[in-house]
């Protein structure tokens, strides 16, 4: 079979198990770091079609505009293959708008910035990476994506979600907290005194039994003043069935991603 494996460590399958209850639950990847994780799943890499991520779609803020942007609406030049089951509003007046709103610190997107690194997006497009800056996470803690819905369609009980994030040369590193949560069953776990060095990593969290109806979340803090943090975007995998069935016998080693 045609796939990318991802390895991580061999706690893996229990990680997995253990998710497996009633209501939707949020856990790092790789395992081992539930308190506060400190390290992401890979650091310093940019090229996501070479590492296989994304494969079940993606989205990256303000992608490769001609110049530099400034300050525009989240939603403006991005890069988008998102999967049928994933709903992302850009509309700010809209009750399920997607992203930070509060009135004088609304998320906006940045792109087009010299220095900030150049990626390859899963579809192999490679261009200079932008992101979703968050104001109101200038040292304080807020949901900077805070309505991201899933829907019917969902291919696996497991949702793999990558943030992407130190792409921005050292301007809007969210040192302090990076915390993927889930809205309705209110879990989640922070990924806390992250390490910035301006070369992008990759945050992974897996969402558990994840079922149409569920709210996918993200909460950003840069721990310091006068520093609004961000991420460059998300993507999105399921394990392989054949993954799935070795995890709920115990197997260890690998998490495979499905191919599109």
């Amino acid at each position: 079979m045609n796939m990318k494996f991802w390895v991580v460590l061999c706690s893996a399958a229990l990680l997995i198990t253990q998710g497996a209850q009633a209501t939707t639950s949020v856990t790092p990847i790789p395992p081992g770091k539930t308190v506060n994780p400190s390290t992401p799943d890979h650091a310093d890499v940019t090229d996501y079609q070479a590492l296989g991520l994304g494969q079940e779609g993606y989205l990256f803020f303000n992608f490769d505009p001609n110049s530099d942007s400034g300050d525009d609406p989240v939603g403006e030049d991005r890069a988008e293959s998102l999967p049928s089951y994933i709903t992302v509003d850009y509309d700010p007046n809209s009750a399920g708008y997607s992203f930070g709103q509060d009135v004088g610190f609304e998320a906006v997107s940045r792109g087009g910035v010299a220095g900030w690194a150049t990626i390859t997006l899963p579809d192999g497009t490679t261009g200079l990476s932008g992101a979703l800056v968050d104001p109101r996470a200038d040292n304080n803690s807020n949901n900077t994506i805070k309505n991201i819905v899933v829907g019917a369609g969902i291919k696996s009980t497991i949702l793999l979600v990558h943030f992407v994030t130190d792409n921005t040369n050292l301007a809007h590193d969210s040192v302090n907290r990076i915390r993927p949560r889930e809205d309705l069953s209110g879990t989640g776990f922070r990924f806390s005194n992250n390490s910035f060095n301006g070369v992008p990593d990759v945050y992974t969290a897996a969402y558990h039994n994840i079922a149409a109806g569920d709210v996918i979340k993200m909460q950003l803090n840069s721990g310091v003043g006068g520093v609004d943090p961000s991420i460059a975007g998300i993507m999105f995998d399921v394990p392989e069935p054949t993954c799935l069935a070795l995890f709920g016998l115990g197997a260890m080693g690998l998490v495979c991603i499905r191919r599109r």
